[in-house]
């Protein structure tokens, strides 16, 4: 009888980390292939992020190792979420939040696709294992660290049932109906969070929910492969021994394929069907898969290969050893690069750009044609960095000193620090020349320490690159930040949580603690209740910025790294009695309407000041947009005079098109604030047609037509009226119509 496997059933996606054939070293694993037949590969191009081979890490096999810094394998996966069955064996070994096994998703995160379902991942930081939809945890079962198990999800559509080891069921309803485009292994998304430490043994994934039959036969076939077993219920049906799959069945599926069987092959096929252990064992293999693998190979792109050819030529001691490897007609071509070259002209410009020399002996030297086999010692000397300028003598320009945090000093040749008042982190960039300079500045790792004048930045590197090469030159462009960047993501682990009462500058200081940065709060502290203050998977610096805003404060950085939270404005609320206003805006003679809403808007307090003389002619214009290009124009005269038409000019030329639609009379109902006896309308009043007190009844009721609102008692109250305005409407046109100002005019008639 032959061991059943997922060979029998139709996969979607079938991965096997014991399985040498499928798996891709490069860095770490660069590639697991798909065994399901759909070539849905599981891959990595870089090598930073690729996860390790761990050789006999569980039962005596490979598996794939993750160390929690965001590695992670992906593969393409399109398809409409509906009934789909995940099943893994894995292990976890650190308490990452939210650590992802199996996920699915578009471009976007995971966890905020409408309709997704992440099919296996951590809970939290709980130990367990769930599913996950519409931003909440479903079916969790618990799971120790550190405890190989086997994870089944098996989905119909709208409900989940998960087991682990084929145990208890844990049930929770749900729909996932979104389409997506891929899969991933170790990791939510790319630099977001969910990394997983731990490893992974297989996957096995169908697009469709498993009857019971099938789900015990996977569980069986994992169990008894990866040494399991005893986690298996007493009453499960593959306690005792792996599933099977009868001789017949075996040699029927073989012979299903279309393979020309000739010569040897056929005659074994001929035996009688008591096929032995031997003869079954070869039957089952897939004849020309291994030579398929070696024609999937890019024949020249070996791993080694490439990683020379992805070098920067230019640097002639990397180049020279590049060509003395047996490559292809190497001696002929380390014939060619020991020859002398005359560059007259590129070493000219090379040294004009590189070097401020002006006039003089020195560039008239620079003239001459130098011969690149005393590249060596003309290196040398062209390393220095001289000003030279007409009748003067050379002199060596002074270098900043610039060090690391690990007491290396560099030797920049540019550098930039661009400081905004806006921005929680300052950002800067300097450029080197040398390229073992280059080689100690690690990503995050290191720091850089800058001194200008009495003042030191202390800034991390983020992200060194290296210029395209150019002849006989290459740059090392080093980005620099401050450290306050580390809390966000993808630096810092999204945080899922509801805060307890405390103060908000204490609170922000806890936060800020997470990366050890100092926090220096300069804003209004108040309490926040619990329950007030949730975070959802947000990364610190988000969570911070909440606070931070709703005091109508900003984010910066101090050159040193510590985060400062102080008011966007320089008068503080303490100042504002004292300070001299450029000019005064008031509710009543700059607002047609302030609508109430607690939700702070962009725009908000936000007023256009201009030189230009306010109109006294009593007309009043109101603009409102109808769509990109399309405005209509309300022009209210106060006092309305039936004996005058109103026009509407534009600073525009003729292409911008004004139709006059006449007079409209339009009914009002708002609500009025009486304070003190006196309101205003939001509108010209031209005719009330009612009036109804919402609170204190102050009697007799007059409203003007310049909107003023007056009762016979001078107490305060609310008032619901309704009333008609009456307005000269105007739809205007213009492709740059935010461009364009209207100014109307009343001319008799």
């Amino acid at each position: 009888m032959a061991l059943w496997t997922p060979a029998e059933i139709d996969t979607a996606i079938w991965l096997d980390a014991d399985d040498a054939s499928t798996i891709t070293i490069g860095t770490g694993v660069s590639e697991w292939r798909d065994k399901s037949g759909n070539a849905r590969h599981a891959a990595q191009a870089t090598g930073s992020l690729q996860p390790a081979l761990t050789t006999g890490g569980l039962n005596g096999k490979d598996v794939i190792t993750w160390d929690g810094t965001g590695k992670f394998l992906t593969g393409a996966y399109s398809r409409t979420l509906g009934a789909q069955s995940v099943f893994a064996v894995f292990k976890y070994t650190g308490t990452e939040v939210a650590a992802r096994i199996f996920t699915q998703s578009n471009a976007g995160t995971d966890w905020q696709i409408a309709g997704g379902y992440i099919p296996i991942l951590r809970n939290g930081t709980t130990a367990a294992v769930c599913s996950h939809a519409a931003g909440t945890n479903h079916a969790s079962v618990a799971a120790a660290l550190d405890t190989p198990m086997i994870f089944g999800s098996v989905h119909i559509g709208t409900a989940v049932s998960n087991r682990k080891n084929g145990g208890t069921e844990a049930v929770a309803t749900f729909t996932a109906s979104a389409a997506i485009t891929r899969y991933l292994l170790g990791i939510a998304t790319e630099g977001f969070g969910g990394y997983l430490t731990g490893f992974i043994s297989e996957v096995v994934v169908i697009d469709a929910a498993v009857d019971t039959e099938t789900r015990q036969r996977i569980e069986g076939y994992l169990a008894w492969k990866w040494g399991t077993v005893a986690d298996l219920p007493a009453d499960h049906p593959y306690k005792s021994a792996a599933p099977t799959v009868s001789d017949v069945t075996a040699l029927l599926a073989i012979l299903s394929q279309p393979y020309a069987l000739e010569g040897t092959l056929r005659c074994l096929i001929d035996q009688p069907y008591g096929l032995t252990i031997t003869l079954l064992t070869r039957l089952e293999q897939i004849y020309g898969l291994q030579l398929l693998a070696v024609l999937a190979q890019h024949y020249g792109d070996v791993p080694v290969v490439r990683q020379y050819l992805e070098q920067y030529y230019g640097s002639a001691d990397l180049l020279r050893r590049l060509m003395a490897q047996p490559y292809g007609d190497a001696l002929q071509l380390r014939q060619s690069l020991v020859e002398s070259w005359n560059l007259p002209g590129d070493l000219l410009a090379i040294m004009e750009m590189r070097y401020s020399i002006s006039e003089g002996d020195l560039r008239a030297l620079m003239s001459y044609n130098y011969d690149l086999s005393e590249y060596t010692l003309l290196r040398q000397k062209l390393e220095q960095i001289y000003i030279a300028g007409p009748d003067a003598e050379e002199a060596q320009e002074p270098l900043f000193s610039v060090t690391t945090n690990t007491g290396e000093s560099l030797k920049p040749h540019h550098i930039n620090i661009e400081i905004d008042e806006g921005e929680y982190a300052i950002k800067g960039e300097i450029h080197l020349a040398d390229q073992n300079d280059f080689l100690l500045c690690k990503h995050i790792e290191t720091e850089i320490i800058i001194p200008i004048d009495s003042t030191e930045y202390h800034l991390l590197i983020e992200g060194p690159r290296q210029s395209r090469p150019e002849w006989g030159r290459i740059e090392y462009y080093i980005p620099l930040a401050s450290k306050t960047i580390l809390l966000d993501s993808p630096y810092a682990a999204p945080i899922d949580q509801e805060f307890t009462g405390a103060l908000a500058s204490v609170i922000v200081a806890g936060l800020a603690a997470i990366k050890s940065i100092t926090v220096i709060w300069q804003l209004i502290d108040w309490y926040i209740p619990t329950g007030v203050l949730t975070a959802n998977n947000e990364s610190p610096l988000s969570i911070i910025r909440r606070i931070v805003n709703a005091v109508g404060g900003i984010l910066q950085s101090s050159p040193a790294g510590e985060l400062i939270c102080l008011p966007e404005y320089p008068i503080s609320t303490t100042g504002w009695e004292t300070a001299t206003p450029d000019f005064y805006l008031t509710d009543m003679d700059n607002f047609f309407s302030v609508d109430s809403t607690s939700d702070i808007r962009e725009g908000y307090n936000r007023f256009l000041i201009s030189d230009k003389v306010i109109d006294e002619s009593g007309l009043i214009l109101e603009q409102v947009d109808i769509d990109e290009n399309t405005k209509d124009i309300y022009v209210y005269q106060v006092p309305w005079n039936p004996l005058e038409q109103i026009i509407l000019h534009t600073s525009g030329g003729v292409w911008v098109s004004i139709i006059a639609e006449g007079i409209t009379t339009e009914e009002i109902t708002e609500i009025v604030e009486i304070i003190a006896g006196e309101g205003m309308t939001q509108k010209p009043f031209y005719s009330k047609i009612s009036h109804d007190y919402k609170e204190t009844e102050l009697g007799l009721i007059t409203i003007n037509e310049d909107k003023t609102v007056s009762t016979a008692l001078s107490q305060n109250s609310l008032v619901e009226v309704v009333y008609n305005t009456k307005y000269w409407k105007f739809r205007v046109r213009d492709a740059e119509i935010e461009k364009v100002q209207f100014f109307p005019e009343a001319i008799v008639i």
